[in-house]
């Protein structure tokens, strides 16, 4: 009996193993393609990035972060340097810096600081780099918010600094506008909510602001476009308040802006327009395998020294359905082609790595299996590349990352920045 029974097992298990270890799909497989990560420079949860007099800023806590060219000029491929910059005062070191943005004249952040009872908001700012290399910074902005004084993001766009912010007492929005020089302009107000969205993921927290060549103002929200008066802009269904994660100018000017649900409009004074030209296989939405689009999106370009002739990408964030930045698998981005003119000529939105055949992608074929268990698992809160080429993403907790040339891998990849 016990001879059979050790014939059983042998009978039932070693096709099962063989089975198994031949999969590609299986954890063993897995494992053998995961990279050794690094201990990134940066930790935490960094902020967006921008550029701001030739540097590079991020910042993450209380700490800001630079990342600049040692001879004050950019070459292309070649590894720029980091510095961390101190933020003098008692009071503003007791801030978490929350958002970057930049005007001509000035770096802005938006920080918090919780209390027991309450949540603090500030935004600082500073005009000059010796001043950041001293940590002198200023609060003294002054903005007539009435009843729209809690503080929620702050974008820059046409040279002037856009600050969402809400009525605490309501469900409205506003969003407040300075000039380049910090002064005050005008508040612009709009409904705060899709009354018929349960879970409130449609209240209209201000996501990002562009402008188009003739300085007409479009501000994405979670309730919608709306102009620069306030005015909801509709799209052919006469629908008005999708829920909008980002908003981008492209190359070629046009500006696009993509729901939550991966599905990219055209935005103009004319209204809001989908784009169709993504193949059947994506029914509802242009974001394949179930996925939802996060606020993260950027522009990749192939080849800066030759940026006429270079195929450049649409990066789009995204995270799986029903998930949070703490629960789910596949996070990551997709990208989608652009022409050398900056325009969409790409069907669908592709997995790194692997496009369709004779596109580009951000990733090259080596890299491919590698991204999928890197940066490819992580949530992704922005994406930009450097005047070097080497693309950042800033994460949701895992700190900042980066594309570029690995030396102990002998390869371009994705991993911590270190």
């Amino acid at each position: 009996m016990k001879k059979i029974k050790t014939f059983l097992y042998i009978f039932i298990l070693i096709p099962v193993l063989l089975t198994t270890l031949s999969c590609k799909d299986d954890i063993f497989f897995r494992i053998s393609e995961e990279i050794a990560l690094k201990d990134p420079r940066i930790k935490g949860s960094p902020t967006n990035f921008v550029m701001f007099d030739k540097r590079m800023y991020v910042a993450t806590g209380k700490s800001l972060w630079a990342y600049y060219a040692s001879t004050g000029e950019w070459n292309v491929g070649k590894e720029g340097k980091w510095s961390k910059k101190s933020i003098k005062g008692k009071t503003l070191r007791e801030y978490n810096i929350m958002q970057l943005a930049v005007t001509s004249s000035r770096l802005y952040a938006f920080c918090l600081k919780d209390n027991d009872a309450s949540t603090s908001r500030k935004i600082i700012y500073n005009e000059r780099t010796e001043d950041i290399n001293s940590g002198a910074w200023s609060d003294d902005i002054t903005i007539t918010t009435g009843k729209y004084d809690t503080i929620h993001s702050i974008y820059a766009a046409n040279d002037k600094l856009y600050i969402g912010a809400q009525d605490s007492s309501s469900n409205n929005y506003a969003v407040h506008v300075l000039d380049a020089n910090g002064v005050f302009e005008k508040t612009i107000t709009f409904p705060g909510k899709n009354e018929d969205d349960e879970d409130n993921s449609n209240s209209a927290i201000l996501k990002g602001v562009e402008t188009d060549n003739g300085g007409n103002v479009f501000l994405c929200t979670g309730n919608g476009i709306f102009d620069g008066d306030g005015n909801a802009l509709k799209n052919s269904k006469d629908e008005s308040n999708a829920n909008y994660m980002g908003i981008i100018k492209l190359p070629d000017d046009t500006i696009v802006a993509i729901t939550r649900s991966g599905t990219l409009n055209s935005i103009d004074t004319t209204g809001i327009t989908r784009i169709t030209n993504f193949t059947d296989n994506q029914t509802s939405s242009a974001l394949k395998e179930n996925r939802w689009a996060t606020v993260a999106i950027g522009i990749s370009l192939e080849n800066l020294e030759d940026p006429e002739t270079s195929r450049k990408l649409l990066l789009i964030g995204r995270r799986d359905r029903g998930t949070s930045v703490n629960t789910g698998y596949t996070y990551g981005y997709f990208e989608l082609e652009l022409d050398s003119a900056g325009s969409i000529i790409g069907k669908r939105f592709n997995e790194p790595g692997a496009p369709e055949k004779g596109s580009y992608s951000s990733v090259g074929p080596s890299a491919a299996s590698s991204y999928a268990s890197s940066i490819g698992i992580l949530p992704i809160k922005d994406i930009f590349q450097a005047p070097n080429g080497i693309i950042f993403a800033s994460t949701h907790q895992s700190g900042v990352w980066s594309y570029k040339y690995r030396k102990e891998e002998k390869m371009d990849m994705w991993n911590s920045e270190e």
